[in-house]
């Protein structure tokens, strides 16, 4: 999952006062699953079919920009 939590709806339902991101709660929970699954599909098809990335490592999002 991508970083939802910077999304402009997160960031004012939560009322972020610096543009910081919301914490990614979900994302956390369901990335490891998702890997998981894929690579289980991909070992049932015998090749890389899907890949995956996950954003949250990746991304610093501590000021959204607009």
């Amino acid at each position: 999952m991508a970083a939802m939590g910077c999304a402009p709806v997160q960031l004012a339902s939560s009322r972020s006062q610096n543009g910081e991101c919301t914490p990614q709660k979900a994302a956390t929970i369901l990335n490891p699953l998702l890997l998981e699954m894929l690579q289980g599909l991909n070992q049932e098809l015998g090749s890389d079919v899907f890949i995956t990335a996950n954003v949250q490592l990746y991304s610093n999002c501590k000021k959204a920009i607009y």
